[in-house]
């Protein structure tokens, strides 16, 4: 009589867990379970990001770098094939929105873990249970039942995871032309040619650039000779540490794209670079991987009360909305992604880029935590599988007759060996990747709201003269954000004063002080909030 009643009752309860597992998994994200956001991290070395566009022989290079030292003013030099005909400065949080949304895919978190290791115990309960107490008809429902279950979790698995500063003129020297100088956001720019290293090596000395290295003579003769010009720029900035300076446009025509990289080598350490090629065609380098590739095109859509454009990708989907895009690419561009970390032997030679016929492709990558979990996925699945597999075969054919006088030694830790060695072969060969994570997903329109309401704590605690300056603001915010714990809901990191996805920055419009927080792709969220100061 127990016995029938604890059969009813555990097939009341099967029915129940059906029900439950089949609920749209919409429906688990709203109140149930909410997965990390992970975002790739950038490795502990000096990085580059670029984005280098073609078109009609026309090449517009914008590079980004970031440097640590003591001092004030910074210095580099960019050779380039020609001389430029377009020199601007670009909004610093594009390449970075750049980063942020053609990132490639990241296996880290995802539901029905919870599921499958609850149904695996009901699993392995049957089989125990059926084969000690050898009742075939019992075990035709409860594996019929199990059978139909564990598919419904899987099919549900597998769709889940699916200002500026005074310009001082450079100073004249013999053997250097000078094609222009002007300052270009904060920046002093001078493009010129010359006759040879020494000459160039006395201009540099003598405008407060570094000397040039002994190593890098043999390079900067080979552009002179080939006709290159030099693009030399100075940084001015008050303090020291990380700094990280605005992009920098140039425009000029080649007949073939390059990306300048020899005297970035003379540097001796390690360079991350990203690279973002956008032409007709998909992009190709030789030293450097390929992380995404689409077709592009340009969309309008409707966003509050005004109309809204950005770029989309036709096959990964991924949308670019940041205000520099529009004057940037173009409609049905083809966009690229290549990254790779450089030794300075690997940047002995300036990059070549070529182009190959359009193919979209998006890199795969499992952060730690999500090789885990799939390693640990994979095994569950093969232990379900193996049971199942042994149920049907037991109680089913009886043309096969199996040994359970010993079921542990001849079945069960057989099974869990391979199934043990396939869970530690996935996560050893499944590529990894260090990333940082957003522990919770917040609307924009709540993440909005915490930081204003913090922010306008602050200005009604300070007088107006005090926060009248917008650096200044911006940088008290940072360190109020900081110390409320609040970070970027799209990447995880510290929230910065750049226009680029999860940060803010603020600004004056019509005689007010007005936050403005970006979007994931890029784009300013239109409901910009007001300080009355």
């Amino acid at each position: 009589m127990i016995s029938k009643n604890f059969n009813k009752i555990f097939q009341l309860i099967l029915v129940l867990i059906c029900c439950f597992v089949c609920i749209p998994k919409t429906a688990l994200a709203d109140g149930i379970y909410i997965p990390e956001i992970a975002y790739a991290k950038l490795p502990d070395m000096p990085f580059q990001r670029a984005v280098l566009t073609y078109h009609d022989g026309i090449e517009t290079l914008i590079i980004e770098s970031s440097l640590e030292a003591e001092g004030t003013s910074f210095g580099w030099i960019i050779p380039l094939p020609a001389v430029p005909t377009k020199l601007k400065e670009v909004s610093p949080g594009f390449l970075k929105t750049m980063s942020v949304c053609l990132q490639p895919k990241i296996i880290h978190d995802f539901g029905g873990l919870i599921f499958l290791v609850f149904w695996t115990i009901v699993i392995t309960y049957i089989t125990l249970r059926n084969i000690f107490k050898k009742k075939p008809a019992l075990s035709r429902f409860y594996g019929s039942f199990a059978l139909i279950l564990f598919l419904f979790i899987l099919l549900g698995m597998t769709l889940g995871a699916l200002g500026g500063l005074s310009f001082s003129p450079f100073h004249k020297i013999a053997g250097i032309k000078i094609q222009s100088a002007s300052q270009v956001g904060n920046y002093n720019v001078a493009i010129l040619n010359a006759d040879n290293t020494d000459a160039l090596d006395t201009w540099l000395t003598t405008n407060g650039f570094a000397k040039i290295p002994e190593a890098g003579e043999k390079i900067v003769s080979d552009y002179i000779t080939s006709g290159w010009c030099f693009v030399t720029v100075k940084l001015q900035r008050k303090g020291s540490g990380f700094s990280s300076p605005h992009p920098l446009l140039m425009s000029f025509q080649t007949k073939r794209p390059v990306y300048p990289m020899k005297l970035t080598a003379l540097a001796g350490s390690e360079l991350y670079l990203e690279l973002f090629v956008c032409a007709d065609k998909r992009a190709d380098v030789k030293k450097l991987k390929l992380d995404y590739c689409d077709n592009f095109i340009f969309e309008e859509y409707q966003s509050y009360n005004s109309i809204e454009s950005h770029h989309v990708g036709i096959e990964n989907h991924q949308n670019i909305g940041h205000p520099e895009a529009k004057n940037i690419f173009w409609e049905d561009c083809v966009i690229t992604k290549l990254s790779a970390k450089l030794t300075p032997e690997q940047m002995n030679k300036d990059f070549d880029i070529r182009f190959v016929p359009f193919k979209p492709y998006r890199r795969h990558f499992y952060s730690y935590k999500g090789a885990l979990r799939t390693s640990l996925t994979v095994f569950l699945i093969c232990w379900c599988l193996g049971l199942l597999i042994s149920l049907f075969v037991y109680n089913i054919s009886p043309k096969i007759k199996l040994d359970v006088s010993h079921p542990f030694s001849q079945c069960f830790f057989p099974l869990l060996g391979i199934c043990i060695f396939i869970g530690l072969i996935i996560f050893v060969t499944v590529p990894k990747i260090k990333v940082v994570t957003s522990k919770r997903f917040i609307p924009p329109k709540f993440y909005l709201v915490d930081m204003h309401k913090l922010a306008s704590n602050f200005l009604k605690e300070q007088p107006a003269a005090q926060t009248n300056e917008i650096k200044v603001i911006e940088q008290k915010l940072i360190n109020i954000f900081k110390k409320e714990k609040l970070k970027n809901v799209f990447t995880g990191e510290i929230i910065k004063a750049e226009d680029s996805p999860g940060n803010f920055v603020i600004e004056r419009k019509n005689g007010k002080i007005v936050m403005k927080v970006y979007y994931i792709n890029g784009a300013p969220i239109k409901k910009e909030l007001p300080f009355n100061l």
